[in-house]
């Protein structure tokens, strides 16, 4: 009902073996944007997917952003939660990363999607990823103030396009001294100046950069404090955007996973495996239609 928010990963990690299934890629660290504002019952994000479909120019809707990482919600097995202490906050706040929260995924597991025979034919089969790297995850969506939108400061910056959120991430890596995430050939923009199309994007997974979180990093993060009944929702937002943080906050620190605005994920939708993976992303890109995948 809101958009598509941001929400950005940090991190690096290693290209791993791509499954048979040439459409399906797994790789390593990466940074993510992300989130869905949640539905009557909660549905956003709850069994897979939320496609937005688009052939080349996808259509703009809102985006929650993210410093780092993404969440997903609902079906992957959180092994153990995280709370981050004083010195690592230190830390990162060394590094200008004081709004992130490190997630130790590493050596853990997640499940996206389910086997329930009523949800769609999108979210099945239930499909088992593994990390073998750990990620850091923004606190809450990227905001109005961070991407200077014109819009109030505190509010998830929303009405950005998917390859919006990509060249943000880029922008925001180089100010920050990183490398990009990203490589391209060719941008094409509306009236409006928005992103409405990239040619020849390639995910660069082994660099430090920001980047959105993909689809399994977000669900791993989103199952560590899945409450969408303390969220902003249809029932208590009164159909409005809300400050970041003034709702319901995970004992490590990340808010909004589920609720006030949908939430860009890297991942192009392709069918899910009966088999298990490792650091799963979704399908490449190709010509034709694409479906993004959405969450929160």
């Amino acid at each position: 009902p809101f958009g598509v928010s941001l929400e950005f990963t940090f991190g690096a990690g290693h290209v791993v073996a791509q499954l048979q299934n040439d459409d399906t890629q797994k790789f390593g660290h990466a940074l993510g944007l992300g989130g869905l504002f949640g539905s009557e019952e909660f549905l956003f994000g709850k069994h897979g997917h939320n496609v937005e479909k688009c052939i080349f120019t996808p259509m703009i809707r809102s985006l929650y952003l993210l410093a780092l990482g993404l969440l997903i919600a609902l079906f992957g097995c959180s092994n153990s939660e995280y709370a981050p202490g004083a010195g690592e906050n230190d830390y990162l706040a060394s590094l200008g990363l004081k709004d992130f929260v490190v997630i130790r995924s590493k050596g853990k597991t997640v499940t996206l999607g389910t086997d329930e025979e009523s949800a769609s034919i999108k979210d099945r089969p239930s499909m088992k990823s593994y990390f073998d790297y750990d990620f850091l995850i923004g606190k809450h969506e990227v905001t109005c103030k961070e991407m200077k939108l014109d819009c109030d400061d505190s509010l998830p910056a929303t009405d950005v396009t998917y390859f919006d959120a990509i060249l943000y991430a880029n922008k925001k890596s180089k100010a920050e001294g990183f490398d990009t995430a990203y490589s391209y050939m060719n941008l094409m923009f509306d009236a409006n100046h928005s992103c409405i199309g990239i040619d020849g994007l390639i995910f660069r997974p082994l660099v430090n950069a920001y980047r959105l979180p993909t689809e399994a990093e977000w669900i791993y993060v989103a199952n560590m404090g899945w409450k969408p009944e303390q969220a902003w929702h249809n029932g208590n937002s009164d159909f409005k955007l809300h400050a970041v943080c003034s709702a319901f906050t995970d004992r490590n620190g990340v808010c909004d996973m589920a609720g006030n605005a949908m939430e860009w994920v890297y991942d192009l939708w392709v069918p899910f495996h009966t088999v298990d993976v490792v650091d799963y992303v979704g399908g490449k890109a190709s010509e034709g239609v694409e479906e993004r995948v959405l969450k929160g």
